[in-house]
């Protein structure tokens, strides 16, 4: 897909299943057939994670593609763990119960990108939903009416989404460290799919506590998807 309601215009995005990178084999004969490296960090890991990787490979080399970028991607693991963009681009990368979701964007021009952070993620149980609040929600998040609206499990699950989203979307960017409670949402409209994230801690780059950062939001089919670009 060249556009995603849940992004701005400068960025392109694209799905992949595990199932598509299954079809062709297992994951070294996968790897081949796409021309995608399976790096030395998963050499180890199960297969099921070097599937979820090359899924993610490959949606983000067409979100590439989408966006402009008319060069092999390889796209090895910064030191940071996160995807390594070619020049004059950037993106994210998700994973979620066999379905990959990137997005990719250029840094320069008309339709320019700052820095992009997605995020998609399994709706948790009630129950469970509601063991792991505290460690993911402030006792005013756990508070709020959107608790009753929506439920312990959708609401944990995008707050839980939507976090981690700013989080892929300023650590690459400026190093920036932090942990759930340090980031408190304020705005939620569950209509239009917005939410904002406001910063407890100063971080880099002019961004003060207390600056509050704008994300979008679908909940569908059990998912959450949280995105936000800067």
């Amino acid at each position: 897909m060249l556009s995603d309601p849940l992004l701005g215009g400068g960025c392109a995005s694209q799905r992949k299943s595990c199932a598509e990178i299954q079809a062709l084999g297992g994951s070294d004969e996968a790897a081949r057939a796409l021309g995608i490296t399976l790096p030395a960090q998963l050499d180890r890991a199960v297969e099921s994670r070097r599937i979820e990787f090359l899924a993610g490979r490959l949606a983000a080399r067409e979100a590439l593609s989408a966006a402009g970028c008319d060069k092999p991607a390889a796209l090895p693991i910064a030191q940071g763990r996160w995807p390594e963009w070619p020049e004059g681009f950037t993106g994210s990368i998700a994973h979620s119960h066999g379905l990959a979701w990137a997005a990719a964007g250029p840094t320069d021009g008309p339709r320019a990108v700052r820095a992009v952070g997605i995020d998609l993620e399994r709706i948790l149980e009630d129950d469970r939903a509601a063991r792991l609040a505290p460690a993911i929600l402030s006792e005013a998040e756990q508070s709020r009416d959107e608790v009753a609206t929506l439920g312990w499990g959708p609401y944990v699950s995008l707050l839980f989404s939507a976090k981690e989203a700013l989080y892929k979307c300023l650590n690459p960017l400026f190093g920036v460290e932090f942990d759930f409670h340090d980031l408190e949402a304020g705005s939620i409209d569950c209509q239009l799919g917005d939410l904002t994230l406001h910063l407890a801690l100063p971080a880099a780059h002019g961004y003060d506590a207390g600056h509050a950062f704008p994300l979008r939001f679908r909940i569908a089919e059990q998912m959450v998807w949280t995105a936000i670009e800067l």
